[in-house]
């Protein structure tokens, strides 16, 4: 709603999970509903710019994937970051937090999305201005917690995006109540009816986030 150009990066296929009864396909058919999927849940939010990388589900190894996503999120060329939470027990969302953790912190090595000496495609440095992370609810008291508050209509956006990954839900009803339950829950937290939380990186090159709570 503000204009601003939103860019999403799926680094696997997705051809290992599922929770569908209904699917007997190989794991190149399930690699293509996955990716259908994604297709038509990131489109309900109007998300234009999308980008499939395809490495095999279950087995992200930074050696295999950290030059392709440096050239990616160079050529985006992103101010803000979001990325899964260092809490989480998927083996590809913990390898995505550590590796997009390193691309964007200025601990330690120069980070390679700003380092001209990264070859990259010949792809120009750029340094984003900030980085989040989803939140678990286990963190949600920490001091590097951003509310975002959410409306009725975003939330009803975010339960139909979810829901159209269909190979991954048994029970539609109560994955959609329990959104509901958590947007109302992080809500309170923040003062307001519904909420998303996210956890702000403070290794990251820091600006001002206060536009996120609106």
């Amino acid at each position: 709603s503000r204009g601003s150009r939103v860019s999403v990066i799926v680094l696997t296929n997705g051809d290992k999970w599922h929770k569908s009864p209904l699917f007997h396909g190989t794991k190149k058919s399930l690699a293509r509903l996955r990716e259908k999927e994604s297709l038509s849940a990131l489109r309900l939010l109007g998300v234009q710019n999308i980008y499939h990388l395809r490495f095999e589900d279950g087995k992200l190894s930074e050696n295999d994937y950290f030059d392709p996503l440096i050239r990616v999120l160079r050529n985006i060329r992103a101010d803000i970051i979001l990325t899964h939470s260092g809490q989480e027990k998927h083996h590809d969302h913990l390898q995505t937090y550590a590796t997009v953790f390193r691309l964007c912190s200025y601990h330690g090595e120069p980070m390679p999305l700003n380092n001209p000496f990264w070859f990259a495609n010949n792809v120009s440095g750029h340094t984003p201005h900030c980085l989040f992370f989803h939140t678990t609810l286990c963190e949600l008291e920490g001091k590097d917690v951003v509310f975002v508050r959410l409306t009725k209509t975003l939330v009803e956006k975010k339960i139909a995006a979810i829901l159209s990954h269909k190979s991954q839900i048994v029970d539609f009803k109560r994955t959609a109540e329990r959104i509901w339950i958590t947007a109302r829950f992080i809500g309170q937290l923040a003062g307001c009816q519904f909420a998303e939380a996210l956890q702000h990186s403070r290794t990251a090159r820091p600006q001002a986030v206060s536009w996120l709570h609106d």
